[in-house]
């Protein structure tokens, strides 16, 4: 049994630093593909 894996880079764009609150805009897409194959896709620009 396999944990998954990620497809593409995390790159991110910080929106603000407030307290414990840290909002950041996705800048490329990116997916993680889970032990059952199903792939979980995040656009960019997803916060």
């Amino acid at each position: 049994m396999g944990d998954g894996r990620f497809e593409g880079q995390v790159v991110v764009e910080w929106l603000d630093h407030r307290g414990a609150d840290r909002n950041m805009r996705l800048r490329e897409a990116f997916a993680f593909v889970d032990e059952d194959g199903t792939r979980w896709d995040v656009p960019a620009g997803a916060i």
